[in-house]
């Protein structure tokens, strides 16, 4: 269990620091792991975009199309234009690797490029 759970098992903005397990779990390619947690942030809050670009992702590495489907939905609902383009103008990932793992990964959801 992470630690702040056993600290603040109510954690009203769990989803934030969860989103970070999310993150984390994609980009050891463990992306079983960062798909439960997605789930997991998107029952949370899912209204949290930040989560979801990281659940497609995984989605899209595991080619789990259908649900795919209903997370970039959701996810335009949220941020209209967003794109792989847009992704990688903004992303705060530093490393070429992982941007290119996270890009991948949008793509094969189905993110516009």
């Amino acid at each position: 269990m992470i630690r702040y759970k056993k600290l603040s098992p109510l954690e009203p903005h769990a989803f934030f620091y969860d989103t970070v397990s999310i993150m984390i779990a994609l980009l050891k390619h463990d992306h079983e792991a960062a798909v439960a947690v997605g789930r997991a942030v998107s029952e949370l809050n899912p209204g949290f975009s930040s989560a979801c670009r990281f659940y497609l992702a995984a989605l899209g590495h595991l080619g789990r199309k259908d649900e795919a489907e209903l997370v970039l939905r959701r996810l335009l609902s949220l941020e209209p234009g967003f794109t792989i383009r847009r992704f990688q103008q903004a992303t705060p990932l530093e490393r070429p690797g992982d941007r290119e793992h996270m890009s991948l990964g949008l793509k094969l959801a189905g993110v516009p490029a």
